[in-house]
């Protein structure tokens, strides 16, 4: 059944190569397609621990979460980079593994979300995530920062920031905290729900001192995470 719905997936897609280019370049557009939904499977797998019988033995009984894997299949054949299709495989497979029916739900938003990253994104994520378990380690990051973390963003490190801050992952804090001109001084921290994207870029829950958006350094606190 899961090697049915990959099929699936790219059905739509199948006919619309073939229209426009020859059919060797058709055929390989596919492949790659297929390559990619394999990839996602096997990442899956592999991250919550169950064998293909396993998964299959889930997703057939269980519509909703058939049903979302239908939806990130379709995403993941689509995604170029590895990075992004693994985080969609750890998405999906924290929704599988989990007996609360409410998780496919936030792992379809989560989802849809991740669906509007490219790998520099992701990346920008990643560093920002990087040094959370370290004592005094980075929380808050200005762009000169970030920059220097991901050399092959200089020049477009700040639309990177600021579609993250549109999707709602980040947020300035220095200019939430008020008064003019302070653009300048942009730090920039998780939000409630970029600390969960990140909770699956990380294997494991945040725990930091350092503040999430809305929350101040002197108070070190934020939200429990509901995908814990």
């Amino acid at each position: 059944m899961v090697g049915g719905l990959a099929g699936t997936a790219i059905e739509p897609a199948l006919g619309a190569p073939a229209a426009v280019f020859g059919a060797v370049l058709a055929e390989k557009l596919i492949e790659d397609q297929v390559d990619r939904i394999r990839r996602f499977l096997a990442s899956t797998r592999a991250e919550n621990g169950m064998t293909t019988d396993e998964l299959e033995d889930v997703l057939t009984n269980d519509d909703a979460k058939r049903g979302l894997l239908a939806h990130v299949l379709t995403v993941a054949s689509g995604s170029r980079a590895d990075i992004k299709v693994t985080l969609l495989a750890k998405v999906f497979a924290r929704a599988v593994a989990s007996p609360d029916g409410t998780v496919v739900d936030r792992a379809a938003l989560a989802i849809d979300t991740v669906a509007q990253l490219d790998a520099p994104h992701i990346e920008v994520l990643s560093t920002m995530a990087s040094q959370l378990d370290e004592p005094g380690g980075v929380t808050a990051w200005d762009e000169h920062q970030l920059t220097q973390a991901n050399p092959g963003h200089k020049g477009v490190q700040r639309p990177l920031l600021r579609r993250l801050e549109s999707l709602g992952l980040i947020e300035d804090q220095v200019t939430g905290l008020g008064g003019e001109d302070t653009r300048h001084l942009s730090r920039w921290v998780f939000t409630s729900f970029g600390a969960e994207i990140v909770v699956f870029l990380r294997g494991k829950s945040l725990e930091f001192e350092g503040p999430t958006a809305g929350e101040t350094a002197e108070r070190g606190e934020r939200e429990p995470s509901s995908w814990r």
